[in-house]
């Protein structure tokens, strides 16, 4: 039998305290803002493949018949002057602008992978590009308010409020 004295346990800290916070609500909110900087970095490359295959004059046709066939709407009108913009944009515009769509999905996938695998980098990184986005939504707001656009910026101020909160409670 032993009748030596054992020391007090001390408190977690570490990684290993970090994950069974994490394993909480905590957790599951970073893995939601993961989640959607994942599906950011999807739908900016399927954007990137879309603008680099407006190069050839077959899919921008394709892209016109499949347009003229939608019913007279206001999404209509949206989508050919989308077109038409871009199109308009002549072949280097509309590269710079695929490799402009694909840096940003780049960013997006390392910072979700990050905040997955939990790393306190991505969390500073996704702060700091949240955080310089909100500007220019605040301007776009002022040009045009909408729904979507409100809700955006909503949300983005949301992930910056709560990672900083993260961040300060982890340091």
């Amino acid at each position: 039998m032993n009748t030596e004295p054992t020391a007090p346990a001390l408190p977690a800290s570490g990684p290993a305290a970090r994950s069974s916070v994490d394993s909480s609500a905590n957790g599951r909110l970073l893995q939601a803002i993961a989640a959607l900087k994942l599906l950011e970095a999807l739908v900016l490359c399927l954007t990137g493949v879309v603008a680099l295959e407006l190069l050839r004059p077959q899919i921008t046709q394709q892209l016109q018949d499949w347009l003229a066939l939608l019913p007279l709407t206001s999404e209509h009108r949206i989508a050919q002057h989308l077109l038409n913009s871009l199109t308009g944009l002549g072949p280097h515009r509309i590269k710079a602008l695929g490799g402009v769509v694909f840096a940003y999905a780049a960013l997006f996938l390392v910072e979700g992978i990050g905040l997955l695998r939990r790393r306190r980098w991505a969390e500073w990184v996704t702060v700091l590009t949240t955080a310089l986005l909100v500007p220019f939504e605040l301007w776009e707001l002022t040009l045009r308010l909408t729904l979507a656009k409100g809700a955006a910026l909503a949300i983005n101020l949301l992930v910056v409020w709560y990672l900083v909160r993260r961040i300060r409670r982890q340091a």
